[in-house]
């Protein structure tokens, strides 16, 4: 980051000496980026600065997966094909993204799970993490623009409202950190898995979920396989350790999509919940985000039809229409 001096607004916001957001506090993240129109990364406004469509998910993953005429199933559980998912973003925030992150993780992925690793420990798990953050956020940005209910005479509320933005501050934080330079402290990470997925005629080499409550996300490009939670401060990837070990081959899109459901269910109930902050030099500039040291956490006793209900939300589209009721309630039980 810059050594010029900040400036710090009443609302806890953070600028450098050249105007540019270094942080948003939270009322002016509320006011410009989830109910205003600005970018949601350097937070100009579109009447000053020249905008142009981002895709939520990169246009070139869309392009090699033939995916811009396919449907995603949205939180409403309504559809809606991926090539309507873009968010307004100023032109150069776009550039910037287009360079840091789309560019670097094309090459990346086409060099298969041995050569992504490979790569991805040059660059540092925090590179990859950031960009998790990013396809988050644009995720939840997404939904300001779409109504709980398509038809508009049972109401106007956009599944927006449904999203707790408080949360998603941090998560914006983050996925800031390629233009605001902020460091992120090991304490403020979250759980991420880098895993090799099976690739066979019948499986389809792409797979994406995206978890509200959990803050996890999962995402499957040929044979390699990405699964992260936002805010659990690692929990995830502490409780599940022993049966991450026993992995000793590529798994199946069932097999991560569990995966997926366990770390989102142990942070739907992990206690007490871990807080994050921000902290900033205002002489020199220098910032990191960063968790509680010490924070230590309590699961309660495993409840198993809590964790089958999350099971059967993230693979009922794996389910055949002809499946039967017993095994509807088999994976709905936990078991």
């Amino acid at each position: 980051m810059s050594t010029n001096q900040l400036n710090i607004a009443a609302d806890g916001s953070v600028e450098d000496s050249k105007g540019r957001v270094i942080l948003f506090g939270v009322e002016r993240f509320f006011e410009q980026i989830v109910e205003g129109n600005c970018c949601f990364i350097c937070g100009v406004s579109p009447n000053t600065a020249i905008f142009n469509d981002e895709h939520v998910l990169p246009d070139w993953m869309l392009r090699r997966y033939e995916l811009h005429s396919r449907l995603m199933c949205l939180p409403n559980r309504t559809e809606s094909q991926y090539k309507h998912f873009k968010l307004p973003c100023c032109k150069d925030c776009n550039s910037l993204m287009g360079a840091t992150f789309e560019k670097p993780l094309r090459e990346m992925f086409h060099l298969g799970y041995s050569g992504f690793t490979k790569a991805l420990e040059e660059k540092g798990p925090a590179y990859l993490f950031d960009w998790l953050a990013l396809l988050f956020l644009k995720m939840h940005l997404k939904d300001k623009n779409i109504r709980m209910n398509r038809d508009p005479r049972k109401g106007n509320q956009l599944i927006s409202a449904m999203h707790d933005w408080e949360e998603l501050h941090h998560i914006h934080c983050i996925s800031r950190r390629f233009f605001t330079g902020l460091q992120l402290d090991p304490s403020a990470a979250g759980s991420l898995l880098v895993l090799p997925a099976k690739t066979q005629p019948h499986i389809e080499n792409f797979d994406f979920l995206d978890l509200d409550l959990g803050q996890t996300i999962l995402l499957r490009i040929d044979d390699v396989a990405i699964l992260a939670t936002l805010n659990d401060h690692c929990a995830g990837a502490t409780v599940l350790l022993d049966r991450l070990r026993a992995i000793e081959g590529p798994l199946s899109p069932l097999q991560l999509r569990e995966l997926a459901a366990l770390l989102a269910f142990v942070n739907i109930n992990l206690s007490p919940r871990p807080r994050f902050c921000s902290e900033l030099d205002q002489m020199t500039g220098y910032g990191r985000i960063r968790g509680d040291d010490t924070f230590e956490f309590t699961l309660p006793q495993f409840d198993n039809e809590e964790f089958g209900r999350l099971l059967y939300h993230l693979c009922e589209d794996f389910l055949t229409p002809g499946a039967t009721d017993s095994l509807k309630k088999n994976v709905m039980s936990g078991r």
